[in-house]
């Protein structure tokens, strides 16, 4: 079976979901090497995870991804694909919404 995970950036560093208000500012105003140990975090806790995963950043995620697998990469990232990144820099913020209905 396949295990699906996506991660939230809370900005407590105990707290490791249902943060989703935080994650939405924290994209932009948390630093990358927070956003990365808070990453590292929220996979280590999780058990599934724990031999290894397959990991997919979309946007920012892909930097986040990179840096924990360059940093911690314990579980080890099996493999990485990266899905329309910032690898080559942002030039703006864009005009997100603070929140997404549904």
């Amino acid at each position: 079976g396949s295990w699906t995970h996506s991660v939230e950036l809370c900005s407590e560093k105990d707290k490791l979901d249902n943060c989703n208000g935080e994650d939405q500012m924290n994209g932009f105003f948390m630093n990358m090497d927070d956003q990365v140990d808070q990453f590292a975090r929220v996979v280590r806790a999780d058990a599934k995870l724990a031999g290894g995963f397959n990991a997919i950043g979309f946007s920012q995620g892909n930097s986040v991804i990179r840096g924990y697998i360059h940093r911690y990469n314990q579980p080890p990232v099996r493999s990485f694909v990266s899905m329309h990144g910032t690898l080559m820099g942002v030039a703006s913020i864009p005009r997100c919404p603070l929140s997404i209905p549904g």
